[in-house]
């Protein structure tokens, strides 16, 4: 499914980090630490076939999705500023 298991995560490189997890109790033990998710894979494009009404939160915002093919992929880019590490560092 994925381009690459194996690299890196990067801020620039307009991949979609493709993670799994395995249930509720699973996001509860990740909230505080005690578990990772399952790392699928970096990939390029995502593409998500329901084929029943489902769930769905973007945001804090719930729905219920009828079937649909959902493609989630890179756009655009954003400019983002931040401090650079000398401004961070307390004198």
């Amino acid at each position: 499914m994925g381009d690459s298991l194996e690299q890196d995560q990067k801020i620039d490189d307009s991949k979609i980090e493709v993670m799994a997890l395995y249930s509720s109790f699973h996001i509860a033990r990740l909230q505080v630490g005690l578990s990772e998710p399952l790392k699928l894979g970096q990939v390029s494009q995502v593409k998500i076939k329901l084929l029943h009404k489902t769930p769905m939160q973007i945001d804090g915002e719930p729905w219920l999705q009828p079937p649909a093919m959902i493609t989630l992929s890179h756009v655009d880019k954003a400019n983002v500023l931040m401090l650079s590490p000398s401004d961070t560092e307390e004198t």
